[in-house]
């Protein structure tokens, strides 16, 4: 979705497949719906610090980071 903001939507019947991404396990595509994040894209316009928020927040030991889930979600979306 470019040019508008579709984090509101939700899922919308077209959710992206976020196990695409070499590190995200089916539970953990569930915890990163629960936090808004449906898209590729929206990973994909990820900065450093919110790669760490998330990874503070589902406590994944630094693993968006070193997987390089925002350089990933680019090349994927």
């Amino acid at each position: 979705g470019h040019g508008h903001d579709d984090r509101a939507d939700g899922a919308n019947g077209r959710a992206d497949d976020l196990t695409r991404i070499s590190g995200v396990s089916a539970r953990l595509q569930r915890m990163l719906n629960d936090l808004g994040i449906w898209h590729l894209s929206q990973i994909a316009d990820w900065d450093k610090g919110q790669a760490r928020w998330v990874d503070e927040e589902l406590n994944l030991g630094g693993r968006p980071i070193q997987d390089d889930w925002i350089g990933q979600a680019r090349v994927l979306s």
